[in-house]
């Protein structure tokens, strides 16, 4: 079993998310939102996919957020692929909020999503 030191979750079906972009050229805007396909989340992470086609910079210019439930992320893209039309992005997690521990204890404790590793036990276990 892979150690992780931050939890992840894989989904067998994806969720729905919104996704809209919070920070534009260092400027925070309030852009309308979409909705996105989630595939898995972590605290430093997550995938997603989109008919939208987010442009990849060298310097990440954009930072987007994503809302799903209750927990929202904000991030810049680090990776891209397209697929019959589709775009599929791993988003590099800046921020999100304290729910997204409580949403995945959740989960873990009823087997909604695959969790690789026992997070929270393993956290007790060890103090």
């Amino acid at each position: 079993m892979e150690n992780r030191l931050f939890p992840s979750m894989s989904f067998q079906k994806p969720l729905n998310a919104d996704i809209s972009i919070a920070e534009l050229n260092g400027k925070t805007v309030n852009s309308s939102k979409t909705k996105v396909l989630v595939s898995d989340i972590s605290s430093l992470g997550l995938s997603f996919s989109t008919s939208l086609d987010f442009p990849m910079l060298k310097e990440n210019s954009f930072i987007l957020k994503i809302e799903i439930w209750q927990c929202t992320f904000t991030g810049e893209i680090c990776d891209k692929e397209e697929r019959d039309g589709i775009f599929y992005y791993k988003l590099n997690v800046k921020t999100c909020n304290l729910l997204f521990f409580k949403m995945f204890e959740h989960m873990h404790n009823t087997q909604y999503a695959k969790t690789p590793v026992p997070y929270f036990e393993r956290a007790t276990a060890t103090g």
